[in-house]
This record gives C-alpha cells, sequence and structure tokens, in this order.
C-alpha cells in the first residue's frame, strides 16, 4: 500500500470519526448536567433526612414524604447517568470500529450502523428518564406552594 494512499485513508476515516466525537462532546455535556443535578438532589435528600431523625414521629409525615421523593428522584437521576455513559461507551466503541475497519475488518458497516442505532435509543431512555425526575421536581414544587399559600396550613415555611 502506498504511504499517500495510507495518509489519504486516515484523514478519511478522521474526518467521519469527528461527527460521532461532537456526539460524545454534547453527551459530555449531558452527563455534566445530570451529575450537578444529582448533587443538588442529594443535598435536598441529606437534609431532609436529617430534619425527619430530629422529629417527634407524629410531626415526621410532610418532610418523609419529600424525603422519599426525593430518593425517587436520585434514582432516576443516576438511571438517566447510566443510560447516558452506555450511549458515550456505544461512541467511543463506533469511533474505534470506524478506525478499524478499514484496516482490520472492512465489513463493520452494518455493525457501526446498528451501534449508532443502539446509542441513540439509550441516550433517548436517558432524556426521558431526566424528563421524568424534572416531571417529579415540578409536582413536588407545586404542591409545596399549594401548601404554603394554604391558609389552613399549621406549619408554612417551617416545612421548607
Amino acid at each position: 500500500m502506498d504511504h499517500s494512499t495510507t495518509v489519504m485513508t486516515v484523514s478519511g476515516i478522521i474526518e467521519i470519526a469527528l461527527a460521532p466525537a461532537f456526539l460524545l462532546t454534547g453527551i459530555a455535556a449531558i452527563l455534566s448536567m445530570l451529575t450537578l443535578r444529582l448533587a443538588r438532589v442529594v443535598d435536598r435528600w441529606r437534609f431532609l433526612h436529617a430534619r425527619v431523625v430530629n422529629l417527634e414521629e407524629q410531626q415526621r409525615g410532610p418532610i418523609s414524604a419529600e424525603a422519599d421523593t426525593t430518593w425517587r428522584r436520585v434514582e432516576l437521576i443516576t438511571w438517566s447517568i447510566r443510560f447516558a455513559v452506555m450511549a458515550a461507551l456505544l461512541v467511543c466503541i463506533i469511533i474505534a470500529l470506524l478506525f478499524l475497519g478499514d484496516f482490520a475488518a472492512p465489513y463493520v458497516g452494518g455493525s457501526v450502523g446498528y451501534l449508532f442505532v443502539a446509542a441513540m435509543v439509550v441516550l433517548t431512555l436517558s432524556l426521558a428518564t431526566l424528563l421524568l425526575e424534572v416531571s417529579i421536581s415540578t409536582t413536588t414544587m407545586k404542591q409545596k406552594q399549594e401548601h404554603l399559600l394554604d391558609p389552613n396550613s399549621k406549619s408554612r415555611l417551617e416545612d421548607n
């Protein structure tokens, strides 16, 4: 094989691999956002858990319920992170196959296609899981807002 042909081949593969590399950058941004969101929700859970421990049994109800909801949010964000990491790993495999395919195994085109679809599926699952977590968060905030505005509420600002 001619040296110039090899350079041109590698150059072409690099061009093809750039699109998945940009996708990888986008997934990294999503992971960064999810990690920050997870940290904030875990901090909220710790705060609520510490408050529940110090309350009498009859006062634990609303705070304990919010702590349970917050823990559900932690679980959802964790699943969203898992799905996003799986998508990133699949994209990394795609990039590797794009390089290896031309040199070692010229028939990987189908595999790359299937892996790309799999990456999009798990990325979609990550975003759908995030959407579910955001919906739970919004519902919880709306319930707290209604509780604060309720004139019959015994403890208005103390619970927040």
